[in-house]
């Protein structure tokens, strides 16, 4: 089950792009930054972000660290290529501390702090949501952008980066 989903056009003439290619680049990419990818289609991919390392948050806006796993297609429109990322959203580094201060103060056995914690709960589930659908866009839009910035410098050279 997905709870984000990411949609972002590609600019490209039609004569240009291949849906392969740009899956292929998007593959590397995301290679690149430490994600575990693999290729389910010819044109979708599934991906697995790595663990958070230090920290309760991804250290960078465009980083997939905010999601847990998800898969990313490229598809033909009527208006172009477009990539579309469907993902889950990382919500533990943000839920298992409020469930800790639960423990530790002994509030989950009280009636009203249970319905307080659940509501808070909630919230932060709600703002891990919220990142993951930032961090997800940000990351996609920045590839996106470099495979454009690719192929209008070097139109016939559809090739993924080093």
């Amino acid at each position: 089950m997905h709870l984000l989903t990411v949609r972002i056009p590609l600019a490209l003439a039609p004569e240009q792009y291949l849906e392969r290619s740009v899956t292929d680049w998007i593959e590397r990419a995301l290679r690149l930054e430490g994600v575990l990818v693999q290729r389910t289609e010819q044109t979708s991919l599934e991906f697995q972000s790595p663990t958070l390392g230090h920290g309760m948050l991804p250290a960078s806006a465009g980083s997939l660290r905010a999601v847990t796993s998800g898969i990313i297609e490229v598809a033909r429109t009527d208006r172009g290529l477009e990539v579309v990322a469907h993902a889950v959203p990382r919500t533990w580094p943000l839920v298992l501390p409020l469930l800790g201060v639960g423990l530790i103060t002994g509030m989950l056995w009280n009636p009203d702090f249970r319905v307080l914690g659940a509501i808070g709960g909630l919230s932060l589930a709600g703002i891990a949501w919220a990142l993951g659908y930032v961090h997800l866009h940000k990351a996609l839009h920045r590839i996106t952008a470099d495979i454009q910035l690719s192929y209008q410098e070097h139109p016939t050279l559809p090739r993924p980066p080093a």
